[in-house]
C-alpha cells in the first residue's frame, strides 16, 4: 500500500507503508496522510510497535479460503 508523506525539507512523495516506520524513527518526514487527514509526526500517537508473537502458530495456511462473499462481492 502507497502513502503520502511530507518530508523535512517540505518535499511531497509517496512511498510504501512498509518504509514509514522507518522514515518515523529516522526523523526524516514532518507528517503522512492517514484516512482521517495529515498526522503531523510528533504531535500525536502514530504507532504502537509490537513485540513478535511467542505462541503457537493458529492461522490457516491459507488466510480467507472459506470466504465466498464480502460485503456483496463475489470473491
Amino acid at each position: 500500500m502507497l502513502i503520502g508523506v511530507v518530508y523535512k525539507n517540505g518535499e511531497c512523495a509517496i512511498v510504501h507503508t512498509d518504509f514509514l516506520d522507518q522514515l518515523i524513527e529516522s526523523e526524516q518526514i514532518d507528517k503522512f496522510l492517514r484516512l482521517e487527514g495529515w498526522v503531523n509526526v510528533g504531535d500525536s500517537t502514530l504507532r504502537v510497535v509490537k513485540e513478535s508473537y511467542q505462541g503457537i502458530e493458529r492461522r490457516q495456511n491459507q488466510p480467507f479460503s472459506d470466504v465466498t462473499d464480502f460485503h456483496g462481492f463475489r470473491l
